[in-house]
C-alpha cells in the first residue's frame, strides 16, 4: 500500500529555540505547520544552555568581535534581537530585565528553569506553538526532503511523508556527527572534541540542505565551545561546571606549555579551537586562591550563569583536580599525570615574571588583558578537555532567511535557522541563542509569504 502523505505549508526541522521561534512566528499568520524533533521533547540545545539570549548593542561593536561574520546578518541579529525578546515576553515567556553580557553586549535570561536547565521554558515555547495550531512529530528525524511539484516531499526516520512547500532547517548543526567534524575539522581535532552539548545535533539539516544543492558558509573548522574539566558530566551540569575565569588563569598542556593567550577572546570560545591541538587533547586550567575567589566562584559573564563553588563540583563530578601550596608541589603533582616539572615550573615563573613586570605581550603566546600572576597559595590545577558546544560554519542564508546554492541564488521554499544557517559567527561568536530568536523569526515570517 502506498504510504500516505501528508500536506503542510511550513515544515519546521527542529524543536529547540529557531525551531519554536519560527514555528510561532508561521503559525501567527494562520499557516499550517508542522514541527519534527528528533528528540522526545522540544528544547534543543538552549535547554542546557545558561539561558541569557542576548547580541552586542551595535554592528560596530559586533564587527569588532566578529570581524570573519556575514555584516548583512549580523545587521539582522543587532537590529531585530530587542524587538523579538519583546515578542517573546508578549507571548507570556518569561524573561528577565535586560542586562549586559560579559562587557560585549545586551540580553535577557530565560526565566524558566535554571542554568544548564532550562525545560520549563523551552516545554513553554512549544506549548505556545501547540495552541495556535502547531503540530509536533516527537522521535521523528528528517531524513530526506525531495523537490516535488509543489515544494518538498519530506521523509522522516519514522516513516512519515510530508509534502510542503517550505522547510525551514533548525536542527542545531553538525557537533554531534563524528564523520562531518572529521571532514571539515580533520580527524585529530575530531578526536579529541568533547561534546558539550546533544549528540542529536548531528548534522541532519546540513546533509539535506548540501543533497538540494545548498552552499556552505562561514569557517566550517571553527566552533563555539568551552575548555571543560575532564569527567564524564551529565547534560544538565555542562554548564554549571564551566569554568568560564580561563581568561584570568593559565592553560597548560601536556608538556607544560602555554599555547593559546587565553583571554584572547572575553568569552574564552578561542580556547578549546587551540586546545584540540594539543597532544592528546588534554590540558590543565592553572590558577591560584587569588583567581579562583575573585573570579572562579562568581562567573562574571551574566546573571544567568550560578555563583557556585565549580572546584567542588567538578571534584564531585569525579574530575582530577590539583591542589598544592607551592608551585613546586603543583608540578610534581602534574608529574605523575606526565607534564615535565621543569618545563611547567618555567613556564609559570615566566608568566608570573610577565604579569608583575607589564610585560605580557611579550609572551609566546601573548597575554593581552588580564595578566594576573599564579601566587597565592593554594595553587590549583584542573584537568580538562576541549568542548564543543555548537558549529559556526553552516549553510549559506540570504537576508531572508532563504537557503543559497551555490551560484549564491534562493533554492525556493528552503530556509535555514539558528546554528543550521552558517557565516553569523566564526573563530569568535557572540551569543548563539539570540541569533537562533532573530533567525527562526525571520525565516517564520519567509516561509509563509513563500508558501
Amino acid at each position: 500500500m502506498p504510504v500516505p502523505v501528508m500536506t503542510m505549508d511550513v515544515v519546521i526541522a527542529g524543536a529547540g529555540m529557531s525551531g519554536l521561534a519560527a514555528a510561532i512566528t508561521a503559525a501567527e499568520k494562520g499557516v499550517r505547520v508542522c514541527v519534527l524533533e528528533k528528540r522526545k521533547m522540544p528544547g534543543g540545545a538552549a535547554a542546557i544552555s545558561a539561558g541569557a539570549i542576548w547580541a552586542p548593542t551595535s554592528i560596530d561593536r559586533l564587527r569588532e568581535y566578529v570581524p570573519d561574520g556575514e555584516p548583512e546578518l549580523q545587521q539582522i541579529l543587532v537590529s531585530r534581537l530587542p524587538g523579538d525578546l519583546e515578542w517573546l515576553a508578549s507571548h507570556g515567556l518569561g524573561l528577565s530585565a535586560t542586562e549586559s553580557v560579559a562587557e560585549l553586549g545586551e540580553g535577557r535570561n530565560m526565566l524558566g528553569g535554571e542554568s544548564g536547565s532550562h525545560d520549563p521554558f523551552m516545554r513553554a515555547m512549544a506549548d505556545c506553538a501547540a495552541r495556535l495550531g502547531v503540530q509536533f512529530f516527537y522521535q521523528a528525524a528528517l531524513k530526506e526532503a525531495r523537490r516535488n511539484s509543489s515544494g518538498f516531499e519530506i521523509h522522516t526516520d519514522t516513516g512519515t511523508t510530508i509534502s510542503t512547500r517550505s522547510l525551514i532547517l533548525a536542527t542545531g548543526g553538525f557537533q554531534g556527527s563524528r564523520q562531518l567534524l572529521t571532514q571539515y575539522l580533520g580527524a585529530e581535532r575530531a578526536n579529541h572534541l568533547y561534546l558539550r552539548g546533544l549528540a542529536e545535533s548531528a548534522g541532519d539539516g546540513l546533509t539535506v540542505a548540501l543533497s538540494l544543492g545548498a552552499r556552505t558558509a562561514g569557517d566550517m573548522a571553527a566552533f563555539y565551545g568551552h575548555t571543560m574539566p575532564d569527567g564524564e558530566i551529565p547534560p544538565e551540569q555542562m554548564q554549571p561546571v564551566t569554568p568560564y575565569f580561563a581568561r584570568y588563569s593559565l592553560l597548560v598542556n601536556m608538556r607544560g606549555r602555554r599555547f593559546v593567550d587565553e583571554a584572547a577572546a572575553l568569552l574564552e570560545e578561542v580556547n578549546p579551537q587551540e586546545g584540540c591541538r594539543q597532544p592528546g587533547g588534554k590540558y590543565f586550567l592553572v590558577f591560584d586562591q587569588h583567581i579562583y575567589e575573585t573570579y572562579g566562584i562568581n562567573q562574571q559573564v551574566t546573571s544567568a550563569i550560578p555563583t557556585i563553588d565549580r572546584v567542588a563540583l567538578a571534584i564531585k563530578l569525579g574530575v582530577p583536580v590539583y591542589k598544592a601550596g607551592t608551585l613546586e608541589e603543583l608540578a610534581r603533582q602534574l608529574g605523575k599525570e606526565g607534564v615535565p616539572a621543569e618545563h611547567f615550573i618555567h613556564e609559570i615563573q615566566t608568566y608570573n615574571q610577565a604579569c608583575r613586570s607589564g610585560s605580557g605581550a611579550g609572551l609566546s603566546p601573548p597575554r593581552i588583558r588580564y595578566a594576573i600572576p599564579v601566587e597565592k597559595a593554594p595553587l590549583y590545577a584542573v584537568r580538562c578537555v576541549p568542548g564543543i558546544t555548537c558549529t559556526t560554519g553552516g549553510v549559506c542564508v540570504d537576508d531572508r532567511g532563504r537557503v543559497l546554492d551555490k551560484e549564491k541564488h534562493p533554492i525556493p521554499g528552503l530556509f535555514a535557522a539558528g546554528v543550521d544557517a552558517g557565516g553569523i559567527f566564526g573563530r569568535h561568536y557572540a551569543g548563539f541563542l539570540g541569533w537562533a530568536v532573530v533567525s527562526g523569526r525571520l525565516c517564520g515570517r519567509s516561509a509563509t509569504a513563500d508558501s
